[in-house]
């Protein structure tokens, strides 16, 4: 048996674990937009990096252009933080940027505006899929947990185009990687692989996906959770023939060269979304700024820079061919995808606890079995 490693340490989509009160905001980036100053302003915490460039470069300074209003930014904030925020009612950011799962129960708990939409262009809200924009959540981008397989090992177009195939270690051997089902990873591609069709995987079936996973875990050398880079690392190092992995960290490895494939079939499409936190001081300002974002225009320009798939398909008119084949939810294979079931992850069992700590308790339960 391979020796296996698994996700240590926790992360924000750790979200439904119990909260701390007097977790308090992060400082200020010093970045400020690089237009006139003016009076009008909004505070957005979303993401860092790459993700923030594109952010910044596709959707702020377009709009601080357009409208005049300055945006600026602010550090992440995990949930626990923008709880604490909201219920000490000192309210310093206006728009939370996250995956989408924070707005599903900051709107469940009262601790978000209500969107309003009516000064959204009507193009765009025809566009734009009603679950994809709802009262207290705006999703913004789509980016997707995928397999990839290595071409030096399995010529392309002759690797695993499930996870059925990807299960099967006869006719595709060698160690492989998968996501921490305690990140919310891979319970839904067990499933799949012991024969559930994509419409039918919620509720998800826990024990049975475990078992599942029972059936592949000799030749999984890691678990990846927080370190999304990992499996993109070892395919290019060459250390797994296959994995799960995000659509944006693989998208590097091929563009650099490795020879690594991406199966999109039954990919796993999550969302990340802006929300408003209850007392916005600037709350206007945020609506407008998400109606800028809600754009096709914006999205795409977003897209440009980074592999995360517009929510507006409108988007996809003003990308190029090689731009597009490398995003989720592509008009190419949108429809081989399924999409993660927020509202499941996040909803209460009979117990009181959440099905996403169940899925924890279970999964540490597993790893103990050996």
């Amino acid at each position: 048996m391979a020796k296996q490693t698994f996700g240590t340490s926790h992360s924000r989509r750790r979200f439904l674990k119990t909260f701390t009160a007097g977790a308090v905001a992060g400082p200020f980036f010093a970045y400020r937009n690089v237009f006139a100053a003016t009076p009008k302003k909004v505070v957005v915490a979303s993401g860092s990096g790459t993700y923030l460039t594109a952010q910044t470069e596709g959707y702020f300074k377009p709009f601080t252009q357009e409208t005049g209003i300055e945006v600026e930014l602010h550090s992440i904030m995990s949930l626990a933080e923008k709880r604490a925020m909201v219920e000490s009612k000192n309210i310093t950011v206006d728009v939370f940027g996250n995956e989408y799962s924070d707005a599903v129960v900051m709107g469940k708990n009262g601790w978000l505006e209500t969107i309003d939409y009516s000064g959204f262009r009507k193009e765009d809200l025809d566009a734009i899929p009603a679950v994809d924009r709802t009262p207290y959540g705006l999703a913004i981008n789509y980016w997707a947990e995928v397999m990839s397989y290595r071409t030096d090992v399995f010529p392309e177009g002759k690797g695993p185009t499930n996870w059925a195939e990807f299960w099967d270690l006869k006719r595709f051997p060698g160690p492989r990687c998968l996501g921490d089902p305690s990140y919310g990873y891979a319970i839904e591609f067990a499933l799949l692989a012991d024969g559930v069709a994509p419409a039918q995987l919620y509720p998800l079936d826990i024990d049975r996906a475990l078992k599942s996973m029972s059936r592949i875990r000799q030749d999984v050398t890691a678990w990846w959770g927080k370190a999304a880079a990992q499996p993109a690392q070892m395919m290019n190092d060459k250390e797994v023939v296959a994995c799960s992995v995000s659509n944006g960290r693989i998208v590097e490895v091929i563009e650099a060269g490795a020879p690594v494939a991406i199966e999109w079939n039954q990919g796993a499409i999550h969302k990340s979304a802006y929300h408003v936190p209850k007392g916005s001081p600037n709350k206007e300002n945020a609506f407008r700024l998400l109606a800028y974002v809600a754009r096709p225009e914006a999205q795409a320009a977003a897209a440009k820079l980074i592999a995360f798939g517009p929510t507006n398909p409108l988007a996809y008119k003003l990308l190029d061919a090689r731009t597009a084949k490398f995003l989720p939810a592509s008009p190419d294979y949108r429809d081989k995808m399924f999409r993660i079931d927020y509202d499941w992850w996040t909803g209460q069992t009979p117990s009181g606890k959440s099905n996403r700590e169940i899925v924890v308790e279970k999964w540490e339960e597993w790893k103990l079995k050996g």
